[in-house]
């Protein structure tokens, strides 16, 4: 009889326990169904907008550049175009991903947005790569990656670096995550498979023969911070340990200059951007650029309220959350790095790394010349809500040390800025604003019967001939001071 009680009582216990071990996987399988939701939704908000005209309304002749490279690269049957002048020389950037769509559907939009439809993929599966290397669930992989492709989709100067063009500030980002997570572990003893060094040699190698950028925003960043990690071990230093585990991304950078000097010898490219931004600034400009890098970080968070908004309204409660958003980006790094034992090794790893970007970008910002453009700290806004995340993963994950409850504030900011930034952006209708004039031309081009053309002014060019799908063929001439039609 106790036998039978036993036994009865022990099947109870297990089909509980099978019970609870059901709900949890279901839990755990509506959870990673919600988080994929979510960047499904993030992906398809950014993709309506490119192939809304939408897009339409917020591109200029920068934002084209990309297709002209990719047109000069099919004309001359080669990825460098010797006769034709680049603002700066990209050889393995967007242009690779345009070039195969020009043929097909000429020198326009389609071939614009194919594109850089593909861009959004790779940039998002850069994130999730990433995050994923960190030992992170599907769901937080997910989550994650979902964040930075709001993030992304911000304002419209960061729509258009990440998704309207492809140039060195959004190419860095997707090379910093890839170069993080093929990074070796700082602990010599752990192997690497030959599959995974030749991975870390590659992405190297590519990111070099970029160009210089490159170099500073993606392999100096990611080497000093492995550098720097591996110095704050108990483990002795040794040299020849150290270079050779690092050696494969080290050839690999050595080959990707070369190649990069080796293909740029012929290119003609704009100097005046060399030249002027990376030279330094005057030392009485100094202190106001300190204080234009709080004003152009807050505004590349699409911080613009108009004086007299009610802070508690429709239009001042999206401000407010994207106010506290971007404290939060600039206050998570500094707190990760205060308690930097608590993340795991990659975590620490991008910590560090994005604060030799950030102190990178400061240093060029203050005492150089790119702070007359507020998009050139576009990297660190991505790094920044990275270390955001993976900070606000760790708070909800140390529950001894910080308790679940805490997380809650992190949490909802991040989740209303993805929700602000979504709603907003899926909300956008067309407006012609500054580049009025583009739209106004293209009437005028008709009536006078005009196919080809060459114009004096920039914004009037090549932004013309991409938006008419190459009806009109519009070059600038940098020589002359009237539009010319012919």
């Amino acid at each position: 009889m106790r036998f039978l009680q036993i036994h009865q009582i022990a099947q109870m216990f297990g089909v509980s326990i099978l019970k609870r071990s059901i709900m949890r996987a279901n839990s755990k399988t509506l959870l990673s169904v919600g988080a994929s939701f979510l960047l499904l939704v993030a992906i398809g908000v950014v993709f309506r907008w490119l192939w809304s005209g939408v897009f339409l309304t917020e591109i200029h002749s920068d934002t084209v550049d990309t297709l002209f490279w990719a047109a000069a690269s099919h004309d001359a049957g080669s990825i460098a175009n010797p006769t034709f002048q680049y603002g700066y020389f990209i050889p393995f950037g967007g242009n690779l991903l345009m070039q195969p769509f020009v043929p097909l559907f000429g020198v326009g939009m389609t071939t614009l947005r194919i594109g850089m439809s593909l861009f959004i993929l790779i940039f998002a599966f850069s994130a999730w790569f990433f995050f994923r290397s960190l030992g992170w669930s599907r769901m937080a992989t997910t989550v994650g990656t979902a964040l930075i492709c709001a993030a992304g989709a911000a304002t419209p100067k960061m729509r258009e670096i990440y998704y309207g063009h492809v140039i060195y500030y959004s190419l860095s980002n997707i090379f910093f995550f890839f170069g993080c997570a093929l990074m070796p572990s700082v602990i010599t003893t752990e192997r690497q498979s030959i599959l995974k060094k030749v991975c870390f040699a590659f992405c190297f190698a590519w990111a070099a023969s970029c160009g210089s950028p490159l170099l500073l925003y993606v392999i100096v960043p990611v080497f000093v911070g492995w550098i720097l990690l591996r110095m704050g071990e108990k483990e002795p230093l040794s040299f020849r340990k150290e270079t050779f585990t690092l050696l494969p991304g080290i050839i690999g950078t050595i080959l990707g200059a070369i190649v990069y000097l080796w293909m740029s010898r012929e290119v003609e490219t704009n100097d005046y951007y060399s030249s002027y931004y990376s030279s330094f600034s005057p030392m009485t400009t100094w202190f106001a650029r300190i204080a234009d890098l709080v004003y152009n970080w807050f505004s590349l968070f699409d911080i613009d309220p108009c004086s007299g908004v009610k802070v508690i309204g429709e239009e001042g409660i999206p401000h407010a959350i994207r106010i506290v958003t971007a404290l939060l980006a600039a206050v998570a790094p500094i707190i990760a790095l205060c308690q930097f034992r608590l993340f795991s090794k990659k975590e620490q790893l991008l910590i560090v790394s994005h604060w030799v970007l950030m102190a990178e970008t400061m240093f060029f910002w203050v005492f150089g010349n790119i702070s007359d453009a507020n998009w050139r700290i576009c990297p660190i806004i991505i790094t920044s809500v990275a270390v955001t995340i993976c900070y606000i993963r760790n708070v909800f994950s140390y529950r001894h040390l910080y308790g679940k409850r805490y997380s809650f504030f992190p949490i909802a900011i991040m989740a209303s800025f993805f929700v602000v930034v979504l709603i907003q952006t899926a909300a956008l209708k067309c407006h012609w604003g500054i580049w009025r004039d583009n739209w106004t031309l293209i009437p005028l081009l008709r009536s006078l019967e005009v196919k080809h053309g060459y114009c004096s002014i920039y914004w009037f060019s090549n932004v013309i001939t991409a938006v008419s799908d190459s009806e009109f063929e519009i070059r600038e001439v940098a020589y002359l001071s009237l539009i010319h039609i012919s």
